[in-house]
């Protein structure tokens, strides 16, 4: 069982447009990936299924095979987790869209925070606690997927 609901609600967008199984089962529609999130215990939100549809639309207007993402970097690989405190949280410049964007620095790795991602807009709360958090490249930068406060 995957249980994703004390995540962010990009979790479930990040899940299924980084996973190969799931990502190819796009073309037959949304039923089919909830079919395949059932079958995998996959626990989610509503926010998260929301923003997963919101997501699935925007992706309609690519039409490119999951191979051709990966090569251009669309996708996030690579992704290693990271346990430690996060220190040097700096504020970079912010996107075109003007969302917020931040370098940090845990368990010795700096990354960034995504283009237009959430994580902007949350990253310093974590500045000085200890946290895991899930690092990953994209577009060849090491970027932040994922993060959690660790008890």
């Amino acid at each position: 069982m995957n249980d994703l609901r004390e995540y962010t609600e990009a979790e479930l967008s990040m899940l299924v447009f980084n996973n190969e199984r799931y990502y190819s089962a796009l073309t037959y529609g949304l039923f089919e990936i909830r079919e395949l999130l059932q079958d995998d215990e996959v626990l989610y939100t509503p926010d998260q299924w929301g923003m997963l549809c919101r997501d699935y639309f925007d992706a309609l207007d690519l039409k490119q095979p999951y191979e051709l993402r990966l090569q251009r970097g669309i996708i996030m690989r690579n992704i290693t987790r990271h346990a430690g405190t996060v220190e040097q949280v700096k504020r970079l410049d912010s996107s075109v869209n003007g969302n917020p964007r931040f370098s940090f620095t845990i368990d010795g790795y700096t990354a960034v925070t995504g283009v237009d991602a959430t994580h902007g807009y949350e990253i310093q709360n974590f500045e000085g606690k200890n946290c895991v958090a899930y690092l990953g490249s994209h577009y060849g930068k090491l970027t932040l997927n994922s993060i959690t406060e660790s008890e």
